[in-house]
Parts: structure tokens; sequence; C-alpha cells
């Protein structure tokens, strides 16, 4: 009974060795995903709030007396390396609040080079051009379900 522990131990290592070997030699690293805060045209307002068009769901939280988007004036993150992400929009309205819409996704935290460190530890991007406010979703690790994909794990760490 001993020597079949063992031998199944032996084997299960010698299985983690190879993988890790394999993976070490195949792995290449995973570009991040990257979206941007919705264009004002894909913006549409009913009744006080505002609603995206796009595959992504952003919505505002707070109502607007604003009737149609000027233009896009930046972003707002907080958190502790993941946190929730705010796009500012001016509205053509004179004398109302910018309009923010947020979705419920969480986002790391930016480290390019336009966002800077605001009041009260906000990181703001501030730009009229949606491009320059990369946003990065932080996505859930997938639970491995296969035998190999537990030694994969275990193996990467």
């Amino acid at each position: 009974m001993k020597s079949k522990q063992n031998l199944i131990f032996i084997s299960l290592l010698l299985s983690h060795l190879t993988i890790h070997a394999y993976q070490s030699e195949t792995t290449i690293s995973a570009e991040k995903p990257i979206i941007y805060c919705p264009e004002a045209n894909q913006l549409i307002k009913k009744g006080l709030n505002w609603k995206s068009t796009t595959n992504i769901v952003w919505k505002s939280s707070e109502a607007s007396f604003g009737d149609e988007i000027s233009h896009f004036s930046g972003a707002q993150w907080q958190g502790v390396k993941v946190g929730p992400m705010i796009c500012i929009y001016e509205s053509k309205t004179k004398g109302v609040f910018p309009i923010e819409v947020q979705n419920n996704h969480l986002f790391e935290q930016p480290t390019q080079k336009n966002w800077s460190v605001g009041e009260d530890n906000y990181l703001n991007c501030v730009s009229n051009n949606i491009k320059d406010c990369p946003l990065t979703p932080k996505i859930k690790a997938a639970t491995p379900t296969s035998t190999r994909q537990i030694f994969q794990e275990i193996g990467a760490q």
C-alpha cells in the first residue's frame, strides 16, 4: 500500500514538473483588455437619467437637467488597486452639473500617463478625448476545472 502511494506521488510530481517545464517554454504574456468610456453619441437620456447604447452598460445614478451632451471631459477612479470608474461629460445646457455615468464593473488602478492624483486620492484623467483615458476591467480568475489546469496553477505560483 505504501509503495502504491509513493508511486502515485512520484507520478503526480513528474506530471507537475513536466507541465511546469512546458508552461515555462510556451507561456506568452496575455495583454489585458482595455475599454473606454462611451462616446457622447452613445448615451441617450431616459427621463432624467442617461444610459449607454453600447454592449457594456453605462448609466447615470444622479438625475441630470442637461438635455444634450456637449463633450467628454474626463474620467475619475478611486479604490485600492481596484475600484469603480466614473465617466464625466459636459452638458450643452448651461449652468447644470456635469453628467456622470458608470457601470457595475470594477477597474484596475489606472497607471497610464494621463492619470493624476487629485483631491482625496481620486485619480483623474482630464481630457476631451476618450482614448486618453483607458480603463482596464478587473477580470475574475477562472477556476481550474481539470487536473491539468490545477497543476498549471500550482506551477504558476
